[in-house]
């Protein structure tokens, strides 16, 4: 009984064509390696253009069933169907108006809301779609998303009551804000890691030497408890400690003094050729974001003072 915003029926051959469109390299998702992830079968070899998008192992049983085939039990499998990247998408529509599928006056939706307005980098305007399953349930009649880059800017507007939620706030804000807010600042735990990826495949980041020399040159206490500063805690892993009900260890560098691990950081780097006279020198691109900027500076700061490493800081938008 569900339907598109225009009243047309959503069917499960629905969700088959756009996961299958999701993985079709062609697409050029950044999200095309999700479905691989879940384990879907044949999802990481589509993704990496090895096998036909319509090898992906999902199909329709018949309008309102979908059979899913994963190449191994998957426990988080419901949870990660919520991600926006697996939300259907119109075959008909995207059949019809190509890439200009997204503009307002094209867009159907299958969501609460529908697309009434897009100006780019100044607003996206959503109205209540009374076609949804639970309409009734829907409180709010219209939401206007604004893209505003400074955390600060953003903060301010909400308490001039020119904008209502804001997802983020500056970090060197965080503690005044609590003391003064109250209970309108909400802070949740996030299952995350931040981290910076080296393109291992060219030199210097194609030895591990390198790479293991950076890690333990960065204070991470310092980066978690005074550069952010909201209850982060030092990754020493790339997952979270306790995740599954597996316990996971910290390398044995982790609970070593920083000068000695500063120590064997500058020898690593000996060993793969660096030196004062012959110091390591790299690009470190972020994107935009202010709480990114602080831990890009603490970061290069760090690896000059330690390392005498030189980390030339690159910004850029997300996309």
């Amino acid at each position: 009984g569900i339907v598109w915003s225009d009243g047309t029926a959503i069917t499960a051959e629905d969700i088959v064509w756009s996961w299958q469109r999701l993985v079709d390299p062609k697409t050029a998702s950044p999200y095309a390696s999700y479905p691989g992830n879940m384990h879907i079968v044949n999802g990481a070899d589509i993704a990496q253009g090895k096998k036909a998008p319509d090898t992906l192992g999902v199909k329709a049983l018949n309008d309102t069933t979908l059979e899913v085939t994963l190449t191994q039990p998957n426990a988080a499998f419901l949870a990660m169907l919520a991600h926006p990247s697996l939300v259907p998408v119109d075959k008909v529509l995207i059949g019809r108006f190509g890439e200009k599928w997204t503009k307002p006056e094209h867009f159907v939706s299958s969501g609460a809301y529908k697309l009434s307005q897009w100006v780019v980098n100044e607003r996206i305007v959503a109205e209540r779609n009374p076609r949804y399953w639970d309409n009734p349930h829907t409180v709010i009649n219209k939401v206007t998303y604004l893209p505003v880059t400074s955390e600060a800017s953003d903060v301010n507007r909400y308490k001039a009551g020119e904008i209502d939620i804001v997802y983020t706030v500056p970090i060197n804000q965080f503690a005044q804000l609590r003391k003064t807010l109250g209970r309108e600042l909400d802070v949740s735990p996030q299952l995350a890691t931040y981290y910076y990826e080296f393109n291992t495949t060219r030199p210097p980041f194609n030895d591990v030497r390198v790479r293991k020399a950076l890690n333990m040159a960065l204070d991470k206490d310092i980066i978690a408890e005074k550069v952010l500063g909201q209850g982060q805690r030092p990754a020493w892993l790339i997952s979270q400690p306790d995740i599954g009900g597996v316990k996971l260890h910290n390398p044995d560098y982790a609970s070593w003094p920083m000068d000695k691990r500063i120590a064997e950081a500058k020898k690593l780097l000996a060993e793969a050729g660096y030196s004062p006279d012959h110091p390591l020198s790299f690009n470190l691109l972020y994107n935009t974001s202010e709480s990114h900027q602080r831990i890009a500076i603490a970061a290069s700061s760090m690896w000059k003072k330690n390392l005498g490493v030189e980390a030339k800081l690159q910004n850029q938008e997300w996309k």
